[in-house]
């Protein structure tokens, strides 16, 4: 049993579904309906208290888990060995952590940096992927000791930019949480780091998107329906 809202969901219902277990995924409430689809996919998607024979697999507080968040930093290495620096959008810590430590056992001079779309707390946002902000208990002392001071936020409005970005120019269509990342690099506070900064990674982590609902539509959609209500209200058109 775990709870997430995305690739941890899918990659335990995955494994679970491959040794021939049960695993059940608790979600909250507000998941775009492609990641419970994914979930389900493998599994199961439900909601309730865990029982006491049920082991639990967090998504972030839990030291191998750390470890194989990590692996995304050493595939990116293996990749691309010069980087300079690492973007990477936190929520609850662990894919942060782990990246840090795999980065720095690579290249003790690199930097990995951290955004939150909020000061850190439970917030609302449309990035879901890092809703929940407290960093874990496990993850924390790495965070504290291996990753950099500077902290970037970014708002709703800079993370819709950001994934708009990546589908227009990369060809990428990414969730939220990924368009956080984008946005901090695309930021003005970019050009107050370290000039000798200049080979940098980002974390494109997920791509569990919702394309019938983007959050660009979305909006749209919302601000169509305000200005019809505004002329409705302004030119006294009756609705029978």
């Amino acid at each position: 049993m775990t709870f997430s809202s995305g690739n941890h969901g899918q990659g335990l219902a995955w494994a679970a579904h491959l040794c021939n277990l049960t695993c059940t995924v608790v979600v909250p409430r507000g998941t775009p309906k492609v990641k419970t689809d994914a979930i389900q996919g493998d599994e199961i998607c439900a909601e309730f208290n865990k029982p006491d024979d049920v082991a639990y697999i967090p998504g972030s507080d839990d030291i191998h888990v750390i470890a194989g968040q990590g692996t995304i930093a050493l595939e990116f290495l293996q990749q691309v060995p010069y980087l300079d620096a690492i973007f990477v959008a936190t929520g609850s810590g662990g894919v942060i952590a782990g990246v840090a430590v795999a980065a720095k056992s690579i290249n003790p001079q690199i930097k990995s940096k951290r955004l939150w779309s909020s000061p850190p707390q439970l917030i609302e946002t449309i990035a879901d992927g890092i809703r929940a902000q407290p960093i874990v208990k496990s993850a924390w002392p790495i965070v504290l000791r291996m990753v950099e001071k500077d902290v970037f936020t970014v708002s709703d409005e800079e993370i819709i930019q950001g994934m708009r970005f990546s589908l227009e120019r990369m060809k990428l269509l990414t969730e939220p949480a990924t368009g956080a990342t984008i946005a901090a690099v695309m930021s003005e506070k970019m050009k107050t780091l370290d000039p000798n900064i200049r080979n940098i990674g980002v974390i494109l982590c997920g791509g569990n998107t919702d394309v019938e609902n983007l959050p660009w539509l979305t909006r749209f959609v919302y601000i169509l329906i305000s200005y019809v209500l505004l002329w409705i209200l302004t030119t006294h058109v009756e609705i029978f």
